[in-house]
């Protein structure tokens, strides 16, 4: 479907492994739905700084 410049696709394992918790993260989907989930995981991991791209790669592509 696309792919915003400069993201990287990481697995929960990864993003622990690699990520300092204090390092601002966006999480996005195709729509939003499954990322906001994705993003309240982060949170209760203790990650400051999650923000989930509202309506995801869809409302993403569809800004230009």
């Amino acid at each position: 479907m696309g792919h915003i410049p400069e993201a990287r696709r990481l697995s929960r394992d990864r993003i622990l492994q690699e990520i300092s918790k204090d390092q601002a993260i966006i999480v996005t989907c195709l729509s939003g739905h499954r990322s906001f989930t994705a993003a309240q995981w982060l949170v209760e991991q203790s990650y400051r700084q999650v923000y989930n791209l509202q309506g995801g790669t869809r409302a993403w592509q569809q800004s230009g």
